[in-house]
C-alpha cells in the first residue's frame, strides 16, 4: 500500500505534536509546576532570571524570622510575613531579593525551613531596653532599642539633653559612646541622664 502526499503531511504533524508534548512534560518535571507548599508557605512559581536559574516567588503567608543575638545567644526573635514585607520592599519578593534587603540592614541569612526563613544579626543592645548615648549633634540622650537592634530617640524634645558630650567627664563620655548604660524603664534612664549631666 502506497502512502499519499496527505498521509506524509498528517504523519509529520503527528510527530511534531508528540515531540512537543514530550518536551513540555520533561520541562515541567525539571522546573516544577508552580505548586504551593503549605508547610513552608512558598510557591514554586517559576520565574526565569538572567542566569537561567528558576527563582522562587514567596507566598504572602511565608514567615520571616528576624533573630538578634548577643555574644552568640539569641536575645530576640521577631516574626513577620512576606505580605508585611511587601510594604517596605520594592520588586518581586523572592528569596534572593529578601536576602539583599536584609543584608542592607546588617542581617545575615541563616536558614530556610518549614518554620520560615531565618535571618540573624549580632546586636550589642537588647530590644525594648533604654540606653544612654550621644546624638549625631554631640548631646547626651536617651535611646530605645527596637526589634531590629537599632537605637532610636522616642521623643526628641524630652529625651535629648542640652549637655554637650565633650563637656562630660571622660569615663562618662566613653560609656555614652559605647551605650554602656542600660535601663529597663525610661524613668530610670532619665534619672541617670540627669545625674550624668548635672
Amino acid at each position: 500500500m502506497k502512502l499519499k502526499k496527505y498521509d506524509y503531511v498528517f504523519l509529520s504533524i503527528l510527530v511534531i505534536i508528540i515531540t512537543f508534548t514530550v518536551s513540555f512534560r520533561s520541562a515541567v518535571k525539571i522546573y516544577g509546576e508552580g505548586s504551593k507548599s503549605t508547610k513552608s508557605g512558598t510557591q514554586n512559581i517559576g520565574k526565569l532570571t538572567s542566569g537561567t536559574a528558576l527563582e522562587k516567588i514567596l507566598a504572602d503567608n511565608t514567615v520571616i524570622l528576624l533573630q538578634l543575638q548577643k555574644d552568640g545567644e539569641v536575645i530576640s526573635t521577631k516574626k513577620i510575613s512576606v505580605a508585611e514585607m511587601k510594604r517596605d520592599m520594592t520588586g518581586e519578593c523572592t528569596l534572593t531579593n529578601l536576602k539583599k534587603y536584609y543584608l542592607s540592614r546588617n542581617f545575615n541569612f541563616l536558614s530556610e525551613g518549614s518554620d520560615g526563613i531565618t535571618f540573624i544579626k549580632e546586636s550589642k543592645c537588647i530590644p525594648q531596653k533604654y540606653y544612654l548615648g550621644i546624638t549625631d549633634e554631640g548631646f547626651a540622650a536617651i535611646f530605645k532599642c527596637n526589634n531590629e537592634g537599632v537605637l532610636f530617640i522616642e521623643d526628641k524634645f524630652n529625651d535629648v539633653s542640652d549637655r554637650d558630650a565633650e563637656s562630660l567627664q571622660e569615663t562618662d563620655k566613653k560609656a555614652l559612646e559605647n551605650n554602656d548604660y542600660q535601663f529597663d524603664t525610661k524613668d530610670d534612664a532619665l534619672d541617670a541622664l540627669m545625674e550624668i549631666c548635672s
